[in-house]
């Protein structure tokens, strides 16, 4: 990777390629120390389909919180078959988990709860390793937040991330998913648009359902850039 990235460049250029060449672009400038982040969610399937069609090899993060719905941990394992990988799971301690459900904590602080749970394991995980860059399945059109992201940015911590389906509209991503028959979420087919944590979560449209609208995993500038969808 070059020491220093003109961010506003490559902007340009990805804005102009198809996401499976932004993706390529990706792992150009960042080689192995770049890493996709999926939530295994609704809409997971596309991202992680288009990594496999890249013929890139990615490592995949997956952060179990310790409160997601067991429809979310069966997804994992349909993701995992379906396109042969597996991933790599960050997770709170068991001692932090136990004690956020003594306290209920996610009934009075979303943001610490938040924190605790994604936020902290993820930047525990990114230093350890010695991440450079994260890609996600973000797009603008998934919350007023998100339309102010770029195709790369970079965030507070100086981790770069990389958002190739980022301009792709939601019925695209669902024709993407019918047209190639990939799985969807269990709890997509019983009304749910967007799925976080069972304490969190509720039937909805995009991400109307979510007591927490963005999880709060890095933020630019105020700005939320990892996708839960």
């Amino acid at each position: 990777m070059p020491r220093k990235l003109d961010i506003s460049e490559i902007n340009k250029k990805m804005a102009v390629l198809t996401p499976i060449d932004r993706l390529k672009l990706a792992k150009k400038l960042f080689n192995n120390d770049i890493y996709a982040l999926s939530s295994a969610g609704i809409d997971s399937s596309a991202l992680l389909s288009y990594i496999k069609n890249s013929k890139i090899k990615l490592k995949i993060l997956n952060i179990d919180s310790g409160f997601l719905p067991d429809e979310t941990h069966s997804f994992k394992k349909t993701l995992e078959e379906f396109f042969n990988f597996s991933f790599i799971t960050i997770s709170p301690s068991p001692e932090v988990i136990d004690d956020i459900k003594k306290m209920e904590l996610w009934e009075f602080d979303l943001e610490h709860y938040s924190k605790l749970t994604k936020v902290d394991p993820l930047n525990n995980f990114i230093r350890t390793n010695k991440v450079k860059a994260l890609l996600s399945g973000a797009r603008k059109d998934q919350s007023k937040n998100r339309q102010n992201l770029n195709y790369i940015d970079k965030d507070n911590h100086g981790i770069y991330r990389i958002n190739p389906l980022l301009d792709m509209p939601e019925k695209e991503i669902k024709l993407i998913i019918k047209n190639n028959k990939l799985p969807r979420h269990p709890l997509y087919y019983k009304g749910y648009n967007s799925v976080g944590d069972k304490q969190t979560t509720s039937k909805g449209q995009k991400r109307q359902g979510r007591a927490i609208m963005e999880c709060g995993i890095n933020v630019l500038s105020g700005v939320p850039i990892i996708s839960e969808n």
